[in-house]
């Protein structure tokens, strides 16, 4: 914010707020913390660690699409009118900030600190220096919002590589463990 202020107009400061507040009230309540159930799924069956987190994953994308309708459908009451001209983006926005986020459950349940440290620091550094780059060329609050939702695209997609190339996402369907998941 210290940044923000210096580099954007107070009136377009506020809907830049206001979109944040917006973005992060729907993705706490929506979360579930879905990915939390892992670090005792893959401590007790670490061979069933790829259908597990792929079962984790398929239960954040259905959530995250369910979070964006209601941002869709609800937008009158949910988006504040100040950007109301971004609900769509912020409907993708929140459906890309739901997802695949399984990787700090993942290395703790393998007790690895130092790789959730690694990649919880370059994700803010990312998302602040995406966010600080965009208001400092652009200057556009409903671009900046734009490269937001670009930035949470990368992320998701080099999740996504990262996973599949280590045979962490399957897609096998198995209804025992997604079962066990969804009770959990």
């Amino acid at each position: 914010p210290l940044l923000l202020v210096r580099l954007l107009e107070i009136a377009e400061y506020g809907p830049y707020r206001q979109y944040m507040a917006t973005a992060m009230f729907i993705t706490s309540l929506a979360g579930f913390a879905l990915a939390a159930n892992l670090n005792y799924l893959i401590a007790r069956s670490p061979e069933r660690q790829a259908v597990d987190i792929s079962n984790a994953c398929l239960l954040m994308f259905g959530v995250s699409v369910v979070s964006a309708l209601v941002v869709i459908f609800a937008r009158e009451w949910l988006v504040p009118p100040e950007i109301g001209g971004a609900w769509l983006l912020l409907a993708v926005y929140v459906f890309l900030f739901l997802n695949l986020e399984v990787l700090v459950s993942y290395w703790l349940a393998h007790g690895r600190s130092a790789p959730v440290m690694v990649y919880t620091l370059a994700i803010t550094v990312w998302r602040l220096a995406v966010l600080l780059a965009a208001t400092f060329w652009l200057r556009d609050v409903e671009m900046i919002f734009v490269t937001l939702v670009c930035a949470e695209a990368v992320k998701n997609l080099w999740i996504y590589v990262w996973l599949r190339r280590r045979g962490l996402l399957v897609f096998r369907w198995d209804r025992e463990a997604l079962t066990e998941q969804v009770r959990l």
